[in-house]
């Protein structure tokens, strides 16, 4: 299963995508995996990253909310909040319970 999708890290060897993979690695005893060195930059990284954990994985959504484009995760397969969308808060009219009004 490794071979078919391995560990994926950008050039300073961090973990770009396969984190789970890697813990079970290390879990099951194993001292080699197969690596994938992606040399695509910070902003294909960051899109691989939101990619590759759209259907699993956990999401912090204040990072995402305060350090990625809603645009951008929509467009990439994230579903989150569209800024433009934001319901608007409507004031609640209190009635008198004297008059009705």
């Amino acid at each position: 299963m490794l071979q078919a999708r391995p560990i994926v890290v950008n050039p300073d060897m961090v973990i770009i995508g396969g984190n789970m993979r890697f813990k079970a690695c290390k879990a099951a005893g194993l001292t080699e995996a197969p690596v994938y060195v992606a040399t695509w930059g910070e902003v294909k990284d960051r899109e691989f990253i939101i990619k590759d954990n759209t259907n699993a994985g956990d999401h912090d959504m204040d990072i995402l909310a305060n350090e990625w484009d809603a645009t951008e995760l929509n467009e990439w397969g994230l579903n989150v909040w569209d800024p433009q969308e934001e319901p608007e808060e409507k004031e609640e009219k209190v009635k008198c319970e004297l008059c009705g009004k």
